[in-house]
């Protein structure tokens, strides 16, 4: 059964003259007349405090299931996302780069692939159009909710954005690791020679030479102090939990407001904002739950 409406016959390859319209069929179904079916999701989130009422609503049984198995504040972030979504309907052509994104994330290669990965999770023609577009939905309206604050919130973590290209050989000994400070430092020695003494014929598969990499991607304990210097400057070595680093800063990148960036901040900011509606939600009906008996509703 073509449960996602993708069309048994719908073409991979790029060069096949069907592959567009497969896809579009893939995304529009059979839904023809005036309306589209994305139109009766987007319709859907508009009624979403009736999901909240229907949740809150649920057995006594329903809602205990939810919290044992750690479902019921996902379903509620998941709830107020979709309330949150600004109505924007995509293009063919963005509808189709959804589709080929979503399949592509979830490993869907073929007609088959499809249609098992909707029995699997459920879905019918409309939910699966449904998933296909959330990312791309969300994506836009973060951005329309909260690009006026992103560079403000960008400010206040831009550090962990800079990249920085480093040096570094990492011993268990605190003794031996002043030793190889001091020989770096005052002896001139190289980082490749001492790697390979230190390592030796491993010294090759030694990660000593490290970046660029974001600041965030690497211990605060390292990533502060190599924020601190100019390039070329080597660290006392550094104790990052039972090992000691002796690191040399070889480049710093201080990182820019771009488009990227800017993204990233409004799904931040975004995200933030349905956690705490979604945490205001749930105390809520943890309160109404603790209240009744367990033959009444919320």
């Amino acid at each position: 059964m073509d449960t996602c409406g993708t069309g048994a016959g719908m073409a991979l390859g790029p060069d096949c003259p069907t592959r567009g319209t497969a896809i579009r069929t893939s995304l529009q179904g059979k839904c023809t007349g005036k309306v589209k079916c994305f139109q009766k999701q987007r319709n859907r989130s508009v009624h979403e405090p009736i999901d909240l009422q229907r949740l809150e609503n649920m057995g006594h049984d329903v809602l205990d299931l939810l919290i044992r198995h750690d479902k019921l504040w996902p379903l509620i972030n998941s709830i107020i996302t979709e309330s949150e979504l600004v109505p924007n309907d995509l293009s063919e052509t963005e509808q189709q780069q959804a589709l080929n994104s979503y399949r592509q994330r979830h490993n869907l290669k073929t007609p088959d692939d499809i249609n098992k990965h909707c029995k699997k999770h459920g879905f019918n023609q409309d939910q699966f159009q449904w998933q296909v577009q959330l990312q791309e939905r969300i994506l836009r309206s973060s951005k329309s909710k909260f690009a006026q604050k992103a560079e403000l919130h960008y400010l206040t973590c831009k550090e962990k954005f800079d990249q920085v290209s480093y040096s570094q050989l990492i011993t268990k000994d605190m003794y031996f690791a002043q030793e190889i400070f001091l020989r770096l430092h005052e002896e001139d020695e190289k980082f490749d020679n001492l790697a390979k003494e230190i390592y030796g014929t491993q010294h090759k598969n030694i990660r000593w030479q490290v970046g660029p990499i974001a600041t965030s991607r690497i211990p605060s304990s390292l990533a502060k102090p190599l924020q601190s210097v100019t390039p070329g400057t080597l660290l006392e070595p550094i104790r990052v939990n039972d090992k000691w680093f002796i690191v040399r800063l070889d480049q710093y990148k201080a990182a820019e407001f771009d488009e990227s960036i800017e993204q990233r901040m409004c799904l931040e900011l975004f995200q933030q904002h349905i956690n705490t509606q979604a945490d205001k939600q749930i105390e809520l009906i943890i309160e109404k739950l603790a209240k009744r008996t367990p033959n009444q509703s919320l």
